[in-house]
């Protein structure tokens, strides 16, 4: 398996090159028919959304920038290889809904927190991340995730359905590979089609409502209350 590594600062905030370069990663391991294990650091997996560099954006480099991160998100959801992430770290916001992306969700234990706290900064909860969620731990459960928006621990993550494992932080990224490797080596064409059959739905469900929610996503991105919000977090990047 490739292990990718997230490198952009301490906490890995997503900002356009992050992603040009793990979408350009994730089809160069697709191509070369490996499995695919998204690592961050020991701190945080991903903090999220590069907040501060965003609020800088008008509304079309907005939609473009969103337009691109939504692009990432199917394309790892849907490559034709098994993935995991490997979270070290804290995973909230666009961090965890990075881990969404993958089949597997490994998670160190200790004080590491997850969570998707868009409402609490007045950005509804994007239409994909509801789908991966979905997906991943039911209906109910994903509504509780979303509206409470709480960060919780390794262990409670573990049983909304959010962590596969829990593992001591010096197991968690051989674990990962050791679960990915093996999944590899499944014959491609059987797995790659039955990966397509649960993940094609949701591509499906996704892109038949896109454009109108990205559309009510950027309407409450831009309201004024909103962008309060969102300055006040910025200030703890």
């Amino acid at each position: 398996a490739t292990l990718l590594r997230l490198a952009n600062g301490p906490t890995n905030t997503i900002n356009s090159i992050l992603i040009h370069e793990l979408r350009q990663a994730a089809a160069e391991t697709a191509e070369a028919g490996k499995g695919l294990v998204l690592a961050g650091g020991e701190k945080f997996f991903s903090i999220g959304l590069d907040l501060p560099e965003l609020l800088k954006l008008d509304r079309p480099a907005m939609q473009a920038f969103w337009k691109s991160f939504e692009d990432l998100q199917l394309e790892l959801f849907c490559l034709p290889v098994p993935t995991a992430s490997a979270i070290a770290g804290h995973a909230t916001a666009g961090g965890l809904i990075l881990s969404l992306c993958t089949d597997l969700r490994f998670v160190a234990s200790g004080r590491k927190l997850m969570g998707l706290n868009e409402l609490q900064i007045g950005i509804m909860v994007p239409w994909l991340t509801h789908l991966m969620l979905e997906h991943r731990v039911g209906a109910a459960k994903a509504y509780g995730i979303e509206s409470s928006g709480a960060f919780m621990g390794p262990e409670e993550a573990k049983t909304a359905g959010l962590a596969d494992e829990v593992l001591a932080p010096e197991e968690l990224e051989a674990r990962a590979t050791v679960r990915v490797s093996k999944l590899a080596q499944l014959p491609r064409q059987a797995f790659m089609g039955s990966k397509d059959n649960w993940a094609g739905g949701v591509r499906e469900r996704f892109l038949s409502l896109r454009k109108q929610n990205d559309e009510a996503l950027l309407e409450s991105w831009f309201s004024l209350r909103t962008q309060g919000l969102l300055a006040e977090a910025a200030k703890k990047f």
